[in-house]
């Protein structure tokens, strides 16, 4: 549950209002404030969401909101006590949405040529939109991108702005946001692969195929035609095409200067039971087609209006699995760009995974891990434990931890190396689901997570990183 700090608003109205009792006030003033207080703080809660996570997130609200005036109540006779408790619980409520976390707000970068981007009512033409941000003396620039289903979504419909000034930058966002004919206003965040190269000698195996006993489930699923070929996006860096272990198993040509990408892919889907390199869920390679997305920088980088292009191409391109190994602290905990974009690739049938972060902290703070419909993975290290540096999953609502310390794969000019990151994790589960999807196209995106969580081992972590992913479990369940 995500509570909004728009709360705040009914609370404090409800707190003077309780101490106001018996004394010279109008409760009609009191009423006419607490009702608009409540207004924005629904309004706020709805807003780009689903009508059922608005409903859950404010009803939540409402009982918190219910259980504070109930404790004000019993306070309202000891002054002292009472207004102590008002203000604790207003510093509490600001200090859980991150606004004294000053380690979140320095680590945040934007673009530089692009710091925020908007997006505007369909009916406003774009002399006006020109016209009116050249009263911010701002030169906006329309985000060019094509969609295949534009009724579908805002993000076809979105302009961007060089603010020129950094320290401008929270000045120009509220004055764009008070533009009669914009929506809303967001900061462009750079993300960045969540990986960390170790300097160890590279493994001759790999690990997770003893630990998560690969024979025994490729020996299953080499007996199994499956309905489709499952097409997996990895939305990275790009992917080597050329790569052996990787070039069958690609759905066009593509180049990565990084190497991170081809590590995802590998991780998610390279060739299995082919005699060379690595081994995967994809049995010779039937299973899972690889689409690559490059929206990263050849140095791992990239900003969040990138990102959302991509998303949207790989909706497009009818990927029924998106990877998203990259992430980075973000200024909004529901960023409505973030959420267009992944409800309309899960309007077209997409399920879309993404990397947990590697800080050691709570990954409701990271974006796309936060956004809601994203299956978010943690990672464990061969001791079965959270690995040291991911970050946790706390209170987002679909969890799991998969093998991110260590992990051997597919990487630059057909060699094979060793990465640790819950980058690593994410296409673990990535290439598990895309499997299923193979074989059990008709499940859907709710239904497939019930059975990684159902089928997955409970641990020590388990309330801190979701169960860990249990692929010989899963499988059997799936196939039986």
């Amino acid at each position: 549950m995500n509570i909004e700090i728009s709360i705040l608003f009914p609370f404090l109205v409800l707190a003077v209002w309780t101490a106001m009792l018996g004394k010279n006030i109008k409760s009609n003033t009191m009423v006419t404030l607490f009702v608009i207080a409540v207004g924005y703080y629904l309004y706020d809660e709805f807003y780009a969401v689903t009508l059922y996570e608005g409903f859950r997130d404010s009803f939540g609200g409402m009982i918190l909101l219910s259980l504070a005036s109930f404790a004000l109540s019993l306070l309202q006779k000891n002054k002292k006590y009472y207004w102590f408790a008002t203000i604790a619980i207003f510093l509490l409520t600001l200090y859980s949405n991150g606004a004294f976390d000053k380690k979140k707000k320095q680590a945040v970068q934007l673009n530089s040529t692009a710091e925020l981007f908007f997006a505007v009512d369909d009916n406003v033409s774009e002399t006006e939109i020109k016209n009116k941000l050249a009263q911010l003396n701002l030169s906006p620039q329309k985000f060019d991108i094509s969609v295949k289903n534009p009724n579908s979504t805002l993000i076809d419909n979105l302009w961007f702005v060089d603010t020129k000034n950094e320290a401008d930058v929270q000045s120009i966002y509220h004055k764009i946001d008070n533009i009669a004919f914009v929506k809303w206003v967001e900061y462009n965040e750079i993300v960045q692969v969540n990986n960390f190269q170790l300097n160890d000698p590279l493994s001759s195996k790999q690990w997770t195929s003893s630990s998560f006993q690969l024979n025994e489930i490729a020996a299953v699923l080499n007996n199994i035609n499956p309905a489709k070929k499952a097409r997996l996006a990895i939305v990275d860096t790009g992917v080597d095409s050329k790569h052996e272990d990787l070039t069958n198993v690609i759905a066009k040509s593509g180049t990565d200067k990084n190497g991170h990408g081809t590590h995802c892919a590998g991780i998610a889907a390279a060739e299995s039971n082919n005699n060379l390199g690595i081994s995967s869920f994809n049995v010779d390679g039937k299973f899972i087609e690889i689409i690559p997305i490059q929206v990263l920088s050849p140095n791992g980088r990239g900003d969040q209006l990138k990102i959302l292009e991509g998303i949207v191409t790989a909706a497009d391109l009818g990927a029924d699995v998106i990877n998203m190994s990259f992430g980075g602290f973000s200024f909004d905990d529901k960023q409505k760009a973030y959420v267009d974009a992944i409800n309309y690739a899960r309007n077209k049938g997409a399920i879309l995974v993404a990397a947990a972060g590697n800080s050691n902290r709570q990954a409701i703070h990271y974006s796309p891990a936060n956004i809601e419909g994203v299956i978010t993975v943690a990672s464990i290290d061969n001791d079965m434990i959270k690995s040291h540096f991911s970050n946790t999953t706390e209170g987002l609502r679909m969890p799991i931890a998969a093998p991110g310390s260590e992990i051997l794969s597919t990487f630059l000019n057909g060699k094979y190396q060793t990465l640790s990151g819950t980058s690593m994790a994410a296409p673990y589960v990535a290439g598990i689901i895309a499997v299923i999807k193979s074989v059990r196209p008709e499940l859907t995106e709710q239904e497939i997570y019930s059975l990684l969580e159902k089928t997955g081992t409970k641990h020590n972590d388990s309330k801190k990183i979701g169960n860990i992913i249990s692929p010989l479990n899963l499988f059997s369940e799936i196939l039986d």
